[in-house]
């Protein structure tokens, strides 16, 4: 289904068109891209995409994620390669020309990488706990790639802290104030979606071998550990994963 544009007029009035009024629903399809010449108005464009976010260690990026991400041209924390690069992406759209998809889909994710650095100063700004936060800060996101690095380091508090040049109450604190968990929690949370991830790979692992790759030593703590944090148990979490591939292939 075509979506409806709102579209703002300068007189602060606001009018509900839709996209069907303009083209066809099988034109937006193919190719993702409206433009309204507004008229005595400004002229409107909106490009339709999406990310695919397939691996479950994404999931930790996506619930840090605002609803919606705005990036102004106009912005002087925009960078200024934006603007050009959406009306990059507006051409190689439009013309259909050979390879545009492949342009684009790397365009994209330049964009996308700018929308993150964009959330990142947001949450830098508000000052209210998030992981994309803590990336910022030398120590603390120095703290988290290494947990990301080694997820299979039987890790403490102490231990992390003194990696970073911390100590362990300032480092327990400094984290929970930026990230809003505790450090052990983050690295239960990151090593159960790398578990998830192993558990999707081409190449089968028995789950001894995944509980000891994240960092347990019993397949029993690593289950549990797994089930509180994915909501399932591994087993009907790989048959429920695989099902759905096969539906999809």
């Amino acid at each position: 289904m075509l979506k409806a544009v709102h579209y703002s007029l300068p007189l602060f009035r606001n009018y509900l068109l839709s996209i069907e009024q303009f083209l066809s629903e099988e034109e937006f399809r193919r190719t993702r891209i409206f433009n309204f010449d507004g008229g005595d108005n400004p002229p409107v464009s909106v490009i339709a995409g999406c990310f695919n976010f397939e691996l479950p260690e994404s999931q930790l990026l996506i619930k840090h994620l605002t609803p919606v991400v705005s990036l102004r041209a106009g912005e002087q924390s925009a960078s200024p390669w934006f603007q050009a690069t959406l009306h990059f992406i507006a051409a190689e759209t439009s013309e259909n020309l050979p390879g545009a998809t492949a342009i684009v889909d790397r365009l994209a994710e330049v964009l996308f990488i700018q929308a993150m650095r964009t959330c990142i100063q947001a949450s830098d700004a508000s000052g209210s706990p998030n992981w994309l936060r803590a990336l910022s800060d030398k120590q603390i996101g120095e703290a988290l790639r290494l947990m990301h690095a080694e997820p299979s380091r039987a890790w403490t508090v102490v231990e992390l802290a003194r990696c970073v040049a911390m100590s362990r109450s300032a480092f327990a604190e400094r984290f929970k104030d930026l990230v809003g968990e505790t450090p052990l929690d983050q690295l239960t949370q990151w090593r159960m979606v790398r578990a998830a991830g192993m558990m999707l790979s081409a190449k089968t692992k028995r789950f001894a071998e995944i509980a000891s790759a994240v960092g347990y030593d019993s397949e029993s703590s690593f289950g549990k550990a797994f089930r509180r944090v994915m909501g399932v148990r591994p087993g009907k979490y790989r048959r429920e994963k695989r099902l759905e591939s096969s539906s999809t292939s």
